[in-house]
């Protein structure tokens, strides 16, 4: 008759719950590294949600996106597990630098939010970073942005013709 010892069970799953938690083995895989640098951004599509990780402390997750049509910038970050914050840059060519849009660092888990209307094309960068290096390797968050896209608007080159120039983007 064979018995079973409950309580060595109990202590090994423990044991193995505990192990796996603290030294992160069971932690997803962050799905856009690397993306901490601006050469390393991610670029993303406007109305495309995408799912990743704070993986480790000073992670700083990087995104970008084209503008072609000025227009309204909508950048969400919800899901969070943790007190992350959320940037908008755009490069300034004339200057050769990045120039500060936009931020939303609201206190905890709160999502997080950007709203820009009128907004010219350009180079964007999104940064999102977690609050005093917070993190968690086991939970996501989801970033939303929505921008502008399509083609470019008809120019009129001569008196009485047309020159259609356009290029769709998505």
């Amino acid at each position: 008759m064979k018995t079973r010892n409950s309580g060595l069970v109990f202590i090994l799953c423990l044991f193995t719950i505990l192990l796996v938690g603290a030294t992160g083995i069971a932690s997803a895989e962050d799905s856009f590294e690397p993306n901490n640098t601006i050469e390393d951004a991610y670029p993303i599509e406007s109305g495309i949600t995408y799912e990743s990780w704070i993986s480790v402390p000073g992670d700083v997750d990087l995104y970008t996106f084209e503008v072609t049509i000025a227009g309204a910038i909508d950048i969400s970050l919800t899901s969070l597990p943790a007190d992350y914050d959320l940037y908008l840059f755009r490069y300034n060519p004339e200057e050769d630098s990045w120039d500060w849009v936009a931020f939303s660092n609201n206190w905890g888990s709160e999502d997080e939010e950007i709203h820009e209307s009128n907004m010219p094309t350009g180079t964007y960068i999104i940064d999102i970073e977690g609050y005093e290096d917070v993190y968690d390797a086991n939970d996501s968050y989801l970033l939303l942005a929505t921008y502008p896209e399509g083609i470019t608007p008809i120019q009129i080159t001569t008196w009485g013709s047309i020159k259609l120039n356009y290029t769709e983007t998505r």
